[in-house]
């Protein structure tokens, strides 16, 4: 339970796909502006929320993909812990940290 990622990968997948329809969104914001001529105020202001939504959900991805990294690497300590306590053949009577 401490290691599993599963809801974190989800997770991970479906930021990436909001990331890349985001991406695609301001790609289309500015090249529509390129070509037709608009209120450059409506369009900054959607561009700007467009921005901001972006950011957003590059710090969740982020952090969902910090949180993975974490998880693995408290998975790879473990399994070193539980095969050096495997190995031992003798009974343990302390431990030293």
């Amino acid at each position: 339970m401490l290691c599993t990622i599963g809801k974190l990968g989800w997770e991970k997948s479906a930021l990436a796909e909001e990331l890349a329809v985001v991406v695609k969104m301001l790609e289309e914001c500015v090249a529509e502006n390129a070509r037709i001529a608009q209120n450059q105020a409506e369009y900054q202001k959607r561009y700007n929320g467009l921005v901001v939504r972006y950011d957003t959900a590059k710090q969740w991805f982020d952090e969902v993909t910090e949180a993975i990294a974490a998880r693995s690497v408290k998975a790879e300590r473990l399994a070193g812990f539980i095969k050096t306590f495997e190995g031992q053949t003798a009974p343990l009577w302390d431990f030293d940290e």
